[in-house]
């Protein structure tokens, strides 16, 4: 306040204090004064009979609780404002700077940790299978894809029987070459499907994942994330805490079944569950076909989803599921005559003593 004094003219009565602005001699607009009201406990005024309301309010915006740096920036963008517009505010620009280098200080901690930043075009991959067999059990937080693309992967070499880490591709120190070929997929349930070679799948080494901001859509490459360790970092550019938890992979291995048309299948399809249901049922889950679902889950490490084919157990037909196959069977219950389209259907030629032959 005191060097207002020395340079303005300031008037204070009562609790009010009058600051006149230093018009300069060269300003483009004709202004007679401009003075700024400051009241006690009050919203400060902009007095001027020829200024338009609206750039009062626009000079207004920039006063943070101290009059002498108002009234110098007001002098320092008068013609800006006399024309209508709004200069940038200094705070506002020393904040943004403060959050870059901010910005900047962490980006540089958290690559020395291996998280990246991938570019906006990222494109996440999604391929359709008709069958993945790598079921993760994962909880998300503020993620809408995640996914990996480069995993790591124990691996037991099928010659030996030594454990080896394999990404794609891996030599084993009994001379036979390793291979894994890994499909990813964007699945809440799955991650994808593998392909071992030459070797059986153990588990998954901690790998980098991939995933965006759920909020903001920034994506991001995690450093390397293994089951039952949690991921946590906050987003570089909303700061949305984002985490994720891979609780469980499981690999789901297809069974090798061959069916031969017109063969009956082992019981005519039926099991000890279900003794009358004569038919097998394929599970879209792992591709396998089991007798029923408590089969299934008693032979396999993952629950069974509804299955959504049949086999039919007299002629190992594949089907859409149906209470009858095309050969006559009948598939959920059985009869007394004709089981499954078998014996004779004569009536003239069957034995007096079938009761089946003087019915209609």
């Amino acid at each position: 306040m005191s060097n207002l004094l020395k340079t303005h003219r300031v008037l204070k009565k009562d609790n009010k204090t009058l600051v006149h602005i230093n018009i300069p001699e060269d300003c483009v607009y004709d202004i007679s004064y401009i003075i700024v009201q400051l009241e006690s406990e009050k919203e400060p005024k902009i007095l001027s009979e020829d200024i338009p309301e609206f750039i009062k309010e626009n000079m207004l915006k920039f006063f943070r609780n101290s009059l002498e740096e108002f009234v110098e920036f007001i002098e320092t963008n008068l013609e800006i404002f006399l024309s209508g517009k709004i200069p940038e505010d200094p705070k506002k620009n020393l904040q943004k700077a403060l959050e870059k280098d901010s910005k900047k200080n962490l980006l540089n901690v958290l690559e020395k940790d291996e998280i990246i930043r991938l570019p906006d075009s990222y494109h996440f991959p999604i391929n359709k299978l008709s069958f993945n067999n790598l079921n993760i059990d994962v909880s998300k937080r503020n993620i809408h894809f995640l996914t990996c693309k480069s995993p790591n992967f124990e691996v037991q070499c099928k010659r030996c029987k030594k454990n080896k880490n394999v990404s794609e591709t891996g030599h084993c120190v009994c001379g036979i070459d390793l291979k894994i070929n890994y499909v990813p997929v964007l699945d809440s349930e799955y991650l994808g499907s593998i392909f071992p070679d030459n070797c059986s799948f153990l588990c998954l080494n901690p790998s980098r994942f991939q995933f965006n901001c759920d909020k903001c859509g920034t994506n991001f490459e995690s450093n390397k994330v293994g089951p039952n360790s949690k991921f946590l970092m906050n987003c570089w550019e909303c700061g949305t805490q984002i985490s994720f938890l891979i609780k469980k992979l499981i690999f789901i291995e297809k069974k090798t079944q061959v069916f031969k048309k017109g063969e009956e299948l082992p019981n005519r399809g039926a099991c000890k569950h279900y003794k009358k249901s004569y038919r097998w049922f394929r599970f879209p889950c792992c591709g396998s076909v089991y007798p029923c679902d408590i089969c299934h889950d008693a032979e396999t490490n993952h629950e069974h989803k509804l299955a959504n084919k049949m086999v039919c157990g007299l002629c190992s037909k594949e089907q859409s599921v149906k209470k009858d196959c095309d050969c006559g069977m009948n598939l959920k219950k059985s009869t007394n005559c004709w089981e499954g389209g078998k014996g004779n259907r004569n009536k003239l030629s069957m034995n007096k003593k079938d009761k089946k032959k003087y019915t209609k």
